[in-house]
């Protein structure tokens, strides 16, 4: 998957409609006001998927973001592992969310 498509994912999880142009990707917020999103770039973007999925995140030979069941099950729903850049391997996660 693309870091395109899985920005587009991202905002799509968390129930925006992603916007393609040629400058990437942007969604509408309250005000109906344009903004760019790209988590793999903006902390803040991508510590708001963390916060909105729960992510567990970790170090160890590179960053990791996961998501497991939220009833204790230790069952891994989504993982992204040793990265050197940890937005990356949070939208990685949160994109192959089902």
């Amino acid at each position: 998957m693309t870091d395109l498509e899985m920005i587009k994912k991202c905002a799509e999880k968390e129930g925006y409609v992603p916007m393609q142009d040629v400058d990437g990707v942007y969604i509408e917020i309250n005000d109906g006001h344009m903004v760019d999103y790209d988590p793999i770039h903006d902390d803040a973007q991508a510590m708001a998927l963390v916060k909105k999925f729960r992510l567990v995140i970790g170090y160890s030979n590179g960053w990791s973001a996961q998501k497991r069941k939220e009833d204790g099950d230790a069952t891994l729903i989504c993982g992204s592992y040793h990265y050197p850049d940890l937005n990356r391997a949070i939208v990685e996660c949160v994109s192959k969310l089902v």
